[in-house]
């Protein structure tokens, strides 16, 4: 086996109507496809900005997860995926974009030496936490 990407992460929302207008008013995310699975309940969209794509899933009665409130350390109290990093050119100048559009700072701008990085947190509707780092050379 070789792998060689990523090819999504994906995402449970409340709303996927309301999902796919804040990712794409805020992130910039443009929408490649929309299916449901209606014996499931289901709807799901592929989401995408340059080559980072991701998977919106829309379940009818889906329960808020348990770290939809949790503060950036708090959510580590729990296993699971917590957070996806995406890479920006400067984190400073991210965090101002966000701020003019309405979006609070979970945490950060902050600098993490031993990896070479500065990052700031924020959350989705949902409570999804959204990670933005800058690398350091």
């Amino acid at each position: 086996m070789k792998l060689s990407s990523i090819h999504h992460f994906a995402l449970v929302v409340a709303d996927l109507d309301r999902s796919l207008a804040w990712y794409g008013d805020v992130l910039g995310f443009a929408t490649e496809a929309q299916w449901d699975v209606a014996e499931a309940g289901l709807r799901f969209a592929h989401i995408h900005v340059g080559d980072i794509r991701f998977e919106l899933m829309e379940r009818e009665g889906a329960a808020a997860g348990p770290d939809e409130s949790a503060d950036v350390f708090g959510a580590l109290a729990t296993r699971g995926a917590k957070h996806v990093g995406l890479h920006v050119d400067n984190v400073e100048a991210t965090a101002a974009e966000l701020r003019d559009k309405g979006i609070d700072i979970l945490f950060g701008p902050n600098e993490v030496p031993q990896v070479g990085v500065r990052n700031l947190f924020i959350r989705d509707p949902d409570g999804n936490q959204i990670e933005f780092v800058e690398v350091h050379p």
